[in-house]
């Protein structure tokens, strides 16, 4: 890809009409759920009246609640072999060593972040990586956020996971100082436009669709409107700053084999062989009086540019490196796929909604019947005759405040030439707020969810669990899709793990006191004479490689932890329930059992005591059981 190629599918993507509606939306969403529902033009209407705009924030609630679930019940993950190369022994060293990279990068934190954009924003972002910061030489395994207005898609995708994308990326804002530190090749950034030569042009346009668009760069500069600079400088800034663009996308290369008709062998082609080579390699088989076929396959690969206006800054270029110690291509993440992993709640054919996005309308509902409300009660007035009311221009300016002085006139009479104008009942608008209230319990969280208590005399405990249960369910499609999104990101970590990481590796285990080597290269020792294997032809020691974690196929199957909360809770209530049914039948409570399924402080404690305890106590009736039957005899009896 070219730059040309490039500077256009990202202006594309980023520049579009239904794009750029799509990141007001997002502004728009993760105001509401910061409380700020009113736009700038009406809270200007509001203020000319002398109107202060309510907000009752139902939507934060909603979120946080949505939030809490998905912390509750956090997902673990089981991986395994899924081809003749790969065993479970491998896949449980996997286990620990994903693990270990989650804890490395405080996953469950960046978790959390991306659950959040994709509720409130509609869309949220993983971006598995590999940072050589630290570790320069194997490189560490990145899991970040990607902010979600930072993210430009192909607009012709409809693919969840954007397996159809032609084109996929991120920018950032960096400053020159900045851009020459990451890429020390980058040649000084010419722009057409001179410095003070034009002001931040912010200004809001509605569409056709009557959508408001936000403009917030810089135009290009008059004569240059098609060569793009307003998406690529920004001086809103104190300083100077340039839209730097990471733009991954996937191309087709021909692969060949050269296939023995007769014995069935497949021989696979060096990589990068160009088809007139593969031709020729296949009249020299043939010459030889093999019957070969030459097959030709296309195999997806996943490259990477980077670039900001006029320069690119990393060439295009299959996405990895060759710094393995056999020289061989280390492929940064699944060749034809992203190392941007989405996070949809809910998403069809290109399509997608936020959780809050049904919410906004009662809500906003809400706040301008209660604000119609107030204004109601504090809207009322006099009526009264010409001259009536001696200070009228006082009462004009006052009158809706407390301790108001009224001067009437001599013939003025209160009930007949003077009286109190009382605003209509509120009782009106009083069900419409409560319709908007039951539309948002009905689109989002519901109450008993919530935990808000209910007035007394309400449903049994019974009927309060089964609405809950109800409401989760409602809640599983996104959850499903975070689960999705997970799978995928996991994915892409195993990949980077068999990739990256190929020579020994010492992982230290995070929470326990142990060690884990990974591709760890010893020597083979007889089993029967304990000495080292030789190898007849070097008369080298015979290696081998323990956890070698290169080797195989493997994927991940997601289930809910054990040790989540909610899930914990379930397996005491059940539990409990178990205990009272073995209680009737006459049995011993197993008190114990669900000791160990509670939350209780020091349990493990409790255990050894009680284990303690009952220990003692079978000794003590097994001596006297001993006694009663004669076979102990008492103290001093010969």
């Amino acid at each position: 890809m070219d730059l040309k190629t490039a500077r256009d599918n990202f202006a594309y993507a980023f520049d579009n009409g239904k794009e750029r509606k799509h990141r007001n939306k997002m502004k728009e969403n993760l105001r509401f759920y910061m409380g700020d529902h009113w736009s700038s033009a009406d809270k200007q209407k509001l203020a000319n009246e002398d109107r202060i705009p309510i907000v009752l924030n139902h939507i934060l609630r909603q979120v946080n609640a949505a939030t809490g679930l998905q912390i509750q019940n956090r997902t673990d993950f089981h991986v395994y072999p899924i081809d003749e190369f790969g065993d479970d022994e491998i896949a449980g060293v996997l286990n620990k060593v994903i693990k270990n990279v989650q804890d490395v990068n405080k996953f469950e934190y960046t978790e959390k972040d991306v659950f959040f954009d994709g509720i409130v924003l509609d869309n949220g972002w993983y971006l598995a990586n590999v940072n050589f910061d630290r570790d320069f030489l194997d490189g560490e395994i990145d899991i970040k956020r990607c902010k979600s207005e930072k993210v430009f898609v192909d607009p012709e995708s409809e693919d969840y996971l954007h397996a159809d994308a032609e084109y996929l990326g991120y920018w950032e804002w960096l400053t020159e100082k900045e851009i020459r530190r990451k890429y020390p090749n980058a040649k000084e950034l010419q722009f057409p436009e001179k410095e003070g030569e034009q002001q931040p042009n912010i200004t809001e346009n509605v569409d056709n669709d009557g959508a408001v668009i936000e403009h917030r760069d810089y135009p290009a500069p008059e004569g240059n409107t098609g060569d793009q600079v307003y998406l690529f400088y920004d001086r809103t800034q104190n300083k100077k700053k340039y839209r730097v663009v990471h733009m991954w996308h996937i191309e087709y290369e021909p692969i060949f084999f050269i296939a023995d008709m007769e014995s069935g062998e497949i021989e696979q082609l060096p990589d990068n062989m160009k088809k007139t080579h593969a031709d020729r390699m296949l009249k020299i088989y043939q010459m030889r009086g093999l019957n070969v076929k030459l097959i030709e396959r296309q195999r997806p690969t996943t490259k990477y540019v980077c670039f900001c206006y006029d320069q690119m800054l990393v060439d295009d270029n299959p996405y990895g490196d060759y710094n393995g110690d056999d020289g061989n291509f280390r492929p940064y993440c699944i060749p034809g796929t992203y190392p941007l992993v989405p996070f949809y709640p809910w998403f069809r054919d290109g399509e997608k909604m936020a959780f809050i996005d049904p919410l906004k309308d009662p809500n906003m509902e809400i706040n301008k019947r209660r604000m119609q409300g107030i204004h109601m009660l504090s809207s009322s007035g006099f009526v009264y005759n010409e001259g009536a009311v001696r200070n009228e221009d006082e009462l004009r300016q006052y009158g809706s405040k407390p301790d108001i002085h009224i001067v009437l006139s001599p013939d003025a009479q209160i009930g007949k030439n003077f009286q109190r104008y009382e605003p209509t009942a509120i009782g009106e608008i009083v069900p419409f707020e409560e319709m908007a209230n039951r539309d948002i319990k009905e689109l989002g969280i519901n109450t008993d969810l919530l935990g808000i208590a209910r007035e007394q005399g309400g449903d049994s405990g019974i009927l309060v669990e089964i609405r809950q249960k109800a409401n989760i369910v409602g809640l599983e499609g996104f959850f499903d899709n975070f689960k999705r999104t997970k799978s995928q990101l996991l994915k892409q970590v195993i990949h980077l793990i068999q990739h990256i990481w190929t020579t020994e590796k010492t992982i230290r285990l995070v929470g326990v006191n142990e060690e884990l080597v990974i591709n760890q290269q010893d020597a083979v020792i007889d089993d029967q004479s304990g000495e080292l294997l030789v190898d007849p032809e070097t008369g080298q020691a015979i290696m081998q490689i323990f956890n070698n974690v290169t080797i195989g196929r493997y994927d991940v199957k997601l289930a809910e932890s054990d040790t989540a909360p909610t899930i914990k809770h379930k397996y005491f209530a059940q539990a409990i329930e178990l205990g009272k049914l073995i209680a009737q039948s006459g049995a011993p409570m197993p008190v114990m059992s669900m000791v160990k399924l509670s939350d209780f402080p020091n349990k493990d404690e409790m255990v050894q005591e009680v284990a303690e305890a009952t220990q003692a106590r079978q000794r003590m009736e097994e001596l006297k059981f001993g006694a009663q039957a004669g076979l102990f005899k008492q103290e001093g009896e010969k």
